[in-house]
């Protein structure tokens, strides 16, 4: 009685130590604070001269890139309260063959270490990122699209999820003179965005957004 009670109390432990191998984080990365940075921070670099040189009834297309590094610092400049929402300990963005694939790192009963991994292909239509999802995993364990859509569906309301494509649609807060035109990930991700200043209007939200750096 006591070895069949000793090999079931064995065969247990193997299967808990499994399922705490299968589910642990794939990728470690450094725990040392990532500097923040936002949107409007990496489009002044570019943009100030132009608004500043332009003539009402104008427009330009100018074009950018992020590093991997640079969507990392996006990342950490607006996740703060959102990952407490969703008791995520911090989020990491890779950009490998052309796809960005998001690695969140948080803990099961608030106790066990373990990483959602998300592959997904990044577009851009009407000023919205679509993340299209490609496949999930808990740790190496692979759960469905649907399950990964709905938790966003519930925390976000604000994002607009699309199952039958298992996309999701992230508006990209900028003044309507502004519009992101294309996307492209390949080793980092390039974008064109386009100015159009069409009334007094246009400068004077361009001017409350970017500040007083306009004019500087």
């Amino acid at each position: 009685m006591k070895r069949k009670i000793i090999i079931i109390l064995l065969v247990v432990l193997v299967v808990i130590a499994g399922l705490i191998f299968s589910i642990r984080p794939v990728e470690k990365f450094s725990e040392d604070t990532v500097e923040t940075v936002s949107l409007k921070e990496i489009l002044q670099k570019e943009l100030l001269d132009s608004i500043a040189g332009m003539i009402i009834n104008s427009s330009k297309e100018l074009q950018f890139e992020l590093s991997e590094e640079d969507i990392n610092r996006l990342i950490a400049g607006k996740a703060d309260s959102k990952l407490k929402n969703m008791n995520i300990d911090s989020i990491h963005c890779i950009i490998h063959n052309g796809q960005a694939y998001f690695y969140a790192d948080l803990k099961v009963l608030s106790l066990i270490p373990t990483q959602l991994f998300i592959k997904t292909n990044l577009t851009v239509e009407d000023n919205e990122l679509k993340v299209a999802v490609e496949k999930a995993y808990v740790g190496r364990v692979p759960i469905s699209k649907s399950f990964v859509l709905g938790v966003f569906q519930e925390k976000y309301d604000r994002w607009a999820i699309d199952s039958s494509s298992s996309t999701i649609s992230i508006p990209i807060d900028l003044p309507k003179s502004l519009s992101i035109k294309e996307l492209e990930v390949s080793d980092r991700i390039y974008f064109k965005l386009n100015i159009s200043i069409k009334s007094a209007g246009d400068l004077l939200e361009l001017l409350e957004y970017f500040g007083e750096k306009i004019l500087n």
